[in-house]
């Protein structure tokens, strides 16, 4: 019975609050008229957004907003530069040679170097070199592969990364206490 009586006192208490008008200042109501009008004062009001910054700083903030996302974007290519540099690299080429005129004029033109991106070639080339396959250059076309030695400073830049940099202290003490030390008095004449 007490219950249904609270729920009664505390409805009544609620309609009786929302039929009073409140006091001006914060939490007020406010009519039509004065809602519209500072929505129009809040328009030609430089401030924007939840905070009431400038629309230049919320500018700002878009910009580094994107400027990050195309830079965490770009990450992962860096990253794997750094680790292609890490564990050394190896370039195939190869240089093509044309005949141009005949009889006693032809002549042997060599093009310059070409970097070779055909996976069935690179396999070819690889077997040769590393393996037992057959040799894939001939007549016209002549490759050769060269490498790259892996990195050390990519390698460690990695390893910290990952790990944390060591600290660079040498400790000199013998188990946590400092190391005695021993001064020699000579005496006066």
């Amino acid at each position: 019975m007490e219950a249904i009586d609270t729920i009664e006192k505390s409805s009544q208490e609620v309609s009786i609050e929302l039929t009073q008008p409140k006091k001006k200042g914060r939490g007020r109501n406010l009519t039509t008229k004065e809602a519209k009008e500072m929505a129009a004062k809040a328009l030609k009001s430089p401030r924007h957004g939840t905070h009431g910054k400038l629309k230049t700083t919320l500018l700002k903030e878009e910009v580094y907003k994107q400027m990050q996302q195309t830079l965490l974007e770009r990450t992962m290519g860096l990253i794997n530069t750094q680790t292609v540099l890490a564990h050394g690299t190896i370039k195939i080429f190869k240089i093509i040679s044309r005949t141009v005129g005949s009889g006693k004029n032809a002549r042997t033109i060599k093009e310059k170097p070409e970097l070779v991106t055909d996976t069935d070639e690179i396999a070819d080339v690889i077997g040769y070199q590393y393996g037992d396959g057959a040799d894939p250059s001939d007549d016209e076309t002549y490759y050769f592969v060269t490498t790259q030695d892996p990195d050390n400073s990519a390698i460690r830049d990695q390893i910290n990364r990952i790990f944390g940099k060591p600290d660079g202290k040498i400790d000199v003490t013998s188990g946590g206490s400092p190391i005695k030390t021993i001064s020699i008095v000579q005496p006066h004449d």
